[in-house]
């Protein structure tokens, strides 16, 4: 395809997409075609799963600076200039003590996140062992959820730490929320209408334009409505088969210089 793109929006998974998750650090190549693109009048924003807490890490610092907002927990929250676009909405309280009662009765983990704090329930290894390995979040260690706190709560996400035989077991109970994953070993579930897709609409509303001049780069589940929703959905050569059919145009992995390539395929730099 050939497109021929003036001053667009661009939004970026972090983790497969910004991050490699062999390096654990943007690459070179992304990081000098970010600068380039931002010099050209694009602007950029970060499009992520995680909460804003674990955006601000030492992989991602090099880049921080260039962003002119940040969509997080999937679309539950969006700032532009930081100014908030997107209003944090709550998972509904029935669907929060369904998700928590069936970790606790299938023994799996879940991380809960809070507009202001992120608590563990059901405690397991696993959750430390691989956000650390994944995220390279220093001292990583959470507060546990009690079962005295959780109906005073107003959660945002929920990541189970669940398999996908145990996904499909519980989330046909689920009318309100959706369900997405990046990572085998967990997923996210936010209130349905929370996604990447509809927070970039959001965002480019609020900038006075609209989604068809948008560029979205992502590679996992959580990042097919953003990609569909986009003017230019772009997938990365690492991503799953369904993310890349969902795509227009897919690059090379984030090990093999996918933004980069991609945004010169696109006439960005």
């Amino acid at each position: 395809m050939n497109y021929e793109l003036d001053s667009r929006l661009l939004f970026f998974d972090v983790d497969g997409t910004l991050v490699s998750f062999t390096t654990h650090r943007v690459p070179d190549s992304t990081q000098e075609a970010l600068v380039h693109a931002k010099a050209q009048g694009h602007r950029l924003f970060i499009c992520t799963g995680r909460p804003l807490q674990w955006v601000h890490t030492e992989a991602l610092r090099p880049v921080l600076p260039l962003m002119d907002g940040f969509v997080t927990l999937n679309g539950a929250s969006a700032t532009v200039d930081g100014h908030q676009v997107c209003s944090a909405t709550a998972l509904p309280a029935d669907t929060v003590r369904m998700l928590l009662d069936d970790a606790l009765s299938a023994d799996y983990a879940a991380i809960v996140v809070c507009e202001r704090d992120i608590y563990v329930w059901n405690e397991k290894p696993i959750v430390g062992q691989l956000f650390q390995q994944l995220l390279r979040i220093p001292a990583f260690r959470l507060p546990r959820l009690e079962p005295s706190q959780v109906e005073a709560l107003h959660v945002l996400q929920i990541s189970p730490f669940f398999t996908v035989s145990q996904e499909q077991l519980i989330m046909p109970r689920v009318s309100d929320a959706l369900c997405t994953r990046w990572h085998p070993a967990f997923a996210d579930i936010t209130a349905c209408h929370a996604t990447k897709g509809r927070a970039l609409e959001a965002v480019a509303s609020y900038l006075g334009t609209d989604a068809a001049h948008c560029i979205a780069f992502g590679d996992g589940g959580n990042d097919i409505p953003m990609l569909q929703t986009a003017g230019v959905g772009v997938a990365m050569g690492n991503a799953s088969d369904c993310v890349k059919q969902a795509a227009d145009y897919v690059t090379s992995s984030v090990d093999d210089d996918g933004i980069a390539r991609a945004l010169r395929h696109l006439g960005v730099v």
